[in-house]
């Protein structure tokens, strides 16, 4: 289509306006969407690129020979009545990860707290029409975000799956997480989130949750509020997080090997028996003995009961395989 480009979109939306308008707050909504309009402005937001000239033995005068270099990328925006976005237009051939754009992300999301505007939003990725002239905005990104934002019950920003597909990830300000979605089964949201917690811990010196719980004040969407509570929890605890994320990817790597039958190449053989080397060593069986401890109830805050029941096994010695748990030691040679 004449116009497409290629985006990464940030989708929010304030949430209790329309009920702040039908009980005449007209002008605290005006207020919010006033600060959000300005929150929004930015023009530029710096983004790391890959150094295509890296590593080459003499570079031209002024040529970086880091890894990555920033770019200043045009920072976009519009707004329709509770709904803000924000978007950079992005080239596959720089491979940009989303460093800077996530980071703004997290300042807009924050600066709201501050100010008791509740937020719920989605980051999504791809192929789009961004007019600003002709007010035209159609394609994908907008379309996942607009169904994926209310399928969360929180106050926050998830990831849609278009994410994952196009761009390498900045780890720095994304967690894996998925209790903020109401159906896990029929849901167009990854289970990454975007961690604005880790920001605000890093830049703020109040309390957020105290804030949090001054903005509770509807009993009706008391879960949004305590599931917001439960992540900032949970975000303090993203290192161990990222491990265990980290070892169910193995995890899942080494049951479709198990699954295989006995006649497979000499390196997926090689690879199976690494797997059952890394799943029974000491250190392996220390560290999921750590998370399971009784004094770390967050993990039942982050974690699906059936999630849990495979660490609990693999702390036993068994993994799954075929959707059963399976003694580790009966594939050892």
């Amino acid at each position: 289509m004449q116009g497409e480009k290629q985006i990464v979109l940030a989708f929010f939306d304030i949430l209790g306006t329309s009920k702040m308008l039908n009980n005449g707050n007209y002008q605290t909504v005006y207020d919010y969407y006033d600060f959000m309009a300005k929150l929004c402005s930015d023009t530029h937001t710096p983004i790391a690129v890959v150094n295509h000239m890296y590593g080459l033995p003499k570079l031209p005068i002024g040529y970086s020979n880091a890894k990555y270099i920033i770019i200043n990328y045009d920072l976009n925006h519009c707004f329709f009545s509770d709904t803000f976005l924000l978007w950079i237009e992005v080239d596959s051939f720089l491979q940009p990860t989303l460093d800077g754009f996530l980071e703004k992300c997290c300042i807009v999301f924050c600066e709201a707290i501050k100010r008791e505007i509740p937020l719920r939003g989605v980051i999504s990725a791809g192929t789009a029409v961004m007019d600003k002239n002709k007010h035209l905005y159609l394609g994908k990104p907008l379309a996942e975000a607009a169904k994926a934002e209310p399928q969360q019950n929180w106050l926050g920003i998830g990831l849609g799956k278009s994410i994952q597909k196009i761009l390498s990830l900045d780890m720095e300000y994304v967690l894996p997480y998925f209790k903020h979605i109401k159906n896990r089964d029929e849901t167009l949201l990854s289970e990454w989130v975007l961690d604005w917690p880790y920001w605000w811990r890093r830049n703020e010196e109040t309390d957020v949750t105290n804030l949090i719980n001054t903005m509770n004040k509807d009993v009706k969407f008391d879960r949004y509020y305590s599931n917001s509570l439960s992540f900032v929890e949970i975000s303090e605890h993203r290192d161990t997080i990222w491990n265990i994320f980290m070892i169910f990817q193995d995890m899942n790597r080494l049951s479709k090997l198990l699954e295989m039958d006995k006649d497979i190449s000499d390196k997926l053989k090689g690879d199976r028996k690494q797997g059952i080397e890394i799943f029974t060593s000491q250190k392996m069986l220390d560290f999921v003995h750590s998370i399971l401890m009784p004094n770390n109830d967050w993990i039942d805050k982050w974690l699906y009961q059936n999630d849990k029941e495979i660490l609990i096994n693999l702390q036993n010695g068994f993994i799954p395989v075929n959707g059963k748990p399976v003694l580790i030691d009966k594939y050892k040679e």
